[in-house]
């Protein structure tokens, strides 16, 4: 356990002083704050006119919900853009190991392979949590104008967690894969890209059988339920199981000989 926190410590400690990250939350959260006001500026617009009396007078009375014109679409903005910053954050993580040569005098020290691998991902979970801990303050905003659903906010960051859970792991066994930083964040920004448009983006036109296949490998139809206030247990699943699949492969790359060195 000893072994797993010095890994971890200082993983954050080189985020905390790595100008990448601080690049990938300001690109991150300028991106989402933008689309996020554009929507609350709308709604607000909207709201507006639906209480004009020449407005009631054509259409009748009609109610807006914040939680499915606002904090739907923050949930749904703020998923799709983790796949360009998630691949920032792992591409390093073994991959530069690998390339500079510290992998070999990493592992002369009594350290498991499991404890590295372990110590740089929890490293960056906590990044990404620390990054939707910034972007509470979209849905705080949301909450001293309006009413929203405490339950689709609680949902949504889970729903979010749970998808960076297992993107960030993917993102590490390509890292562990190769020592090529491009690579390592080029593969999997281009895997999370075809999962997220393995919805309805891609499959309108194929047979219903093979649709509803390929939708359990979806990562938008389990994202979904989850921007909608539903946790399903298939969802979850799906999520953690991506995780411990990846997880377990970057463990067997790394003990592997060619990680190693060895001949």
């Amino acid at each position: 356990m000893r072994n797993f926190w010095t890994i971890y410590k200082r993983e954050i400690k080189y985020y905390a002083t790595s100008p990448v990250a601080y690049v990938v939350f300001i690109i991150y959260l300028f991106l989402v704050g933008m689309i996020f006001a554009r929507a609350f500026m709308q709604f607000s617009d909207l709201s507006a006119q639906i209480q004009h009396p020449m407005f009631r007078q054509y259409y009748g009375q009609q109610n807006l919900n914040i939680t499915e014109g606002v904090i739907q679409a923050f949930f749904g903005v703020a998923g799709f853009f983790l796949i360009f910053v998630l691949p920032l954050l792992t591409m390093r993580l073994l991959a530069e190991e690998k390339r500079m040569g510290t992998s070999e005098l990493l592992f002369s020290y009594p350290v498991r392979d499991s404890q590295v691998l372990l110590g740089k991902y929890f490293a960056s979970l906590t990044m990404v949590f620390i990054l939707f801990l910034l972007t509470s303050v979209c849905p705080a905003m949301v909450a001293a104008w309006g009413r929203p659903e405490p339950g689709v906010i609680l949902a949504g960051y889970l729903g979010l967690f749970l998808l960076s859970a297992g993107f960030l792991a993917f993102g590490l066994f390509v890292s562990a894969c190769t020592e090529n930083q491009v690579i390592a964040s080029v593969v999997p920004f281009g895997v999370m890209f075809l999962l997220w448009l393995l919805g309805n983006y891609l499959l309108q036109d194929m047979p219903q059988n093979i649709r509803m296949f390929l939708y359990e490998f979806s990562a938008t139809e389990h994202y979904r339920p989850f921007v909608e206030g539903s946790i399903g247990l298939k969802d979850v699943a799906y999520n953690l199981m991506f995780a411990f699949i990846s997880l377990y492969l970057a463990l067997q790359v790394m003990g592997s000989r060619k990680w190693r060195g060895q001949q």
